[in-house]
């Protein structure tokens, strides 16, 4: 299993908006800027945060994003389901075989699938720290 660079900078993004310790919300130039991390693109992974859950909007001048939970509420699954669910495709590897043999193959892929998610959902963002703190 490989981490796409989509989650692995939403992580990151994710993780400086929980270490922010101020009332205020954290803008995206400010997370970009102490993530190290392209500003246009975390925008767009920024939205899909928002939309899946993970992260709330302030709009205004003072606006920025905040964790829409606490971060021992958020996972690192929350934020892969908000940018790139798991999914396991074994529709090609499988028509080559005869059916009982693909309901063997499915059910262990099935299998990987949950125990994936399972051990992504006991990573909690409260339990990650941003680099250099």
């Amino acid at each position: 299993m490989k981490l796409s660079n989509s989650v692995a900078h939403a992580l990151a993004a994710v993780v400086q908006v929980a270490a922010n310790k101020s009332s205020k919300p954290l803008a995206n130039p400010a997370i970009c800027k102490i993530a190290k991390l392209p500003e246009r693109y975390i925008l767009q992974l920024m939205r899909r945060l928002v939309k899946g859950g993970v992260l709330e909007s302030v709009r205004g001048v003072a606006g920025g994003y905040r964790l829409a939970r606490a971060a021992d509420q958020l996972t690192l699954a929350d934020i892969i389901a908000a940018l790139d669910p798991i999914e396991t495709e074994v529709g090609l590897l499988c028509e080559s075989l005869e059916p009982a043999s693909q309901q063997v193959v499915r059910q262990a892929f099935e299998g990987l699938e949950g125990d994936a998610k399972r051990r992504l959902a006991q990573i909690r963002i409260s339990d990650l720290r941003p680099a250099g703190v």
